[in-house]
């Protein structure tokens, strides 16, 4: 098993404490919910903060879910004490590993609906979560295991180790309330939902992402056009699918997305059924995203019989990765 050892002093783990809470100010914003909470939208978390720290210790908690009290879906909280040790009933330590990077830890207990949820029952889940448990050693040559949240250094790989942490104290929180099975659903829904930070555009670049969305479609029109294959993006009723085949073959219909998170997928797997539908004809559909998607995902649309093309963008061009043999059918 991995070893760290625990950081223990105030000023060091200060410096921690707030390097963890600046690294969400670089990907987040500052939402009022009921609370102030930083939210990092591309990594789907919150921390909430208490500005000063307690006689304890430090106070954070961590939620997925934004309503109009965030408090109300705390998943869970990570409080280092203040000067590292000795760290009495707070779950959180900070740690530094052989490299000299630092950490920040949990100690693995939950309160769960009443009752105690200990981490180290559930090696095996956070495995699958890639979280290995950890000992952590104190001057005082006292020793315990401990669960990696995040570490300090990338700002984006410590969001993202949070949310994944947090998701593991979801699975685990969850399956306290609703059981196994449930647990399992809640599991594999949160694979799909897994921002990857990649290709976000805020609001702000919405004539960005048009003109991206306009790119992509020119460069697939120019690859059927190389291929002498009739198309065209002609509205169905009110309805624009993206571009759809139409010659006597089976037809080809594409939707784009410049995404390839949940939302921008889940539109598009309506879309593409939606379309088929009206043009009367069983379709070969085929979702346009960007590279990167998660395996699991793939799979997914994968079942429901939708292809996937993926596209990079290198200003001022479009690159789209063609599967071997794609076009093979229409010879």
């Amino acid at each position: 098993m991995q070893e760290m050892t625990a950081v223990e002093t105030s000023a060091a783990v200060a410096d921690a404490v707030e390097n963890w809470i600046d690294a969400f100010r670089t990907h987040g914003k500052t939402l009022q919910l009921g609370r102030s909470v930083i939210w990092s939208e591309d990594a789907g978390v919150w921390i909430r903060s208490r500005p000063e720290p307690e006689k304890d210790g430090y106070w954070n908690g961590l939620g997925v879910e934004l309503t109009r009290e965030a408090i109300e879906n705390e998943i869970v909280q990570v409080n280092p004490p203040r000067t590292g040790s000795p760290p009495g009933n707070n779950q959180g330590v900070i740690a530094k590993d052989s490299a000299g990077v630092m950490w920040i830890m949990h100690r693995g207990r939950m309160n769960v609906a009443g009752k105690k949820v200990e981490l180290k029952d559930y090696v095996e889940v956070a495995s699958s979560f890639s979280i290995a448990p950890t000992v952590v050693r104190y001057d005082n040559n006292s020793s315990e295991t401990c669960f990696p949240v995040a570490p300090i250094g990338s700002t984006w790989q410590t969001v993202a180790s949070t949310r994944k942490f947090v998701d593991l104290c979801r699975y685990l929180r969850v399956g306290a309330f609703e059981g196994g099975e449930v647990a399992s659903l809640q599991r594999s829904a949160m694979g799909f939902e897994e921002p990857s930070g990649t290709y976000t555009i805020p609001p702000r670049d919405s004539v960005e992402a048009h003109r991206l969305h306009h790119d992509i479609w020119q460069a697939l029109k120019a690859e059927l056009k190389r291929h002498s294959i009739p198309h065209t993006n002609e509205k169905i009723g009110l309805l624009g699918p993206d571009l759809y085949t139409v010659d006597d073959r089976e037809p080809m219909l594409f939707e784009i997305k410049t995404g390839n998170d949940a939302s921008s997928i889940l539109m598009a797997v309506g879309q593409l059924f939606v379309y088929e539908k009206l043009l009367v004809r069983a379709c070969r559909k085929i979702m346009v995203l960007p590279e990167g998607i998660r395996s699991s995902n793939s799979d997914l649309i994968g079942s429901l019989g939708i292809e996937i093309i993926e596209f990079r963008r290198k200003p001022p061009s479009i690159t789209i990765d063609w599967p071997i043999g794609f076009f093979v059918s229409r010879r």
